[in-house]
């Protein structure tokens, strides 16, 4: 073989050469599992605790699939409360006391218009994926307090109610999680959020 079809053939074997190991870790980039800081979620429709369904790729992308109770004037608990508390951490200034009353229903209301959706007071479907907060250890705030009292006063975990996401409350969030298979990672995000709200009866 000719010194020139040496070196031909050495320049074609270092171009496919680069080509499998750029496919191979494009690959591995699109495998990389997602944080729950990305819009994670599963459905969740009162499923028992023990429950440990696969997670369906779709709604780990997309939040607004996932199956959200709905919350309306007249009801009380701790949904309200949380309802309540993140409207707070949205600006809003309302009595964080677990009753769905017409101060609620209107700051609801105000808040669906804000963000394009129709406006009926109602927290359902289309408005828990706008009002909730994504939050995690080193946040403080509204958002924070409304985890904690529904791990405290619906899921009976005994941490304070002070709005710092410190490591009880991240210790709190990881038992939860791994009490109902959503994935351990400390992160209240959507997955951690919808089952929240969904299981507390």
């Amino acid at each position: 073989m000719s010194n020139f079809s040496r070196k031909a053939a050495m320049g074609v074997a270092a171009v496919l050469a680069a080509a499998s190991t750029a496919a191979i870790t494009a690959g591995a980039a699109h495998a990389a599992p997602a944080a729950q800081a990305a819009p994670a979620a599963r459905v969740v429709v009162a499923a028992p605790a023990a429950s440990s369904a696969a997670v369906s790729p779709a709604l780990v992308a997309n939040p607004m699939m996932m199956a959200w109770p709905l919350v309306v004037q007249g009801n009380r608990g701790e949904r309200v409360v949380a309802v309540q508390s993140l409207l707070n951490a949205r600006g809003y200034r309302l009595a964080v006391d677990g009753v769905f009353g017409p101060a609620t229903a209107n700051a609801v209301r105000r808040f669906q218009a804000a963000v394009h959706i129709p406006a009926d007071g109602r927290v359902g479907n289309m408005t828990w994926p706008r009002l909730i907060v994504q939050v995690q250890r080193g946040n403080s705030g509204w958002a924070v307090r409304a985890v904690q009292h529904n791990l405290r006063y619906a899921y009976g975990y005994g941490i304070a109610v002070d709005g710092i996401f410190g490591p009880a409350t991240q210790g709190a969030v990881r038992g939860f999680q791994a009490r109902y298979h959503i994935g351990v990672d400390g992160i209240v995000g959507p997955v951690t959020w919808n089952t929240l709200v969904t299981h507390e009866g």
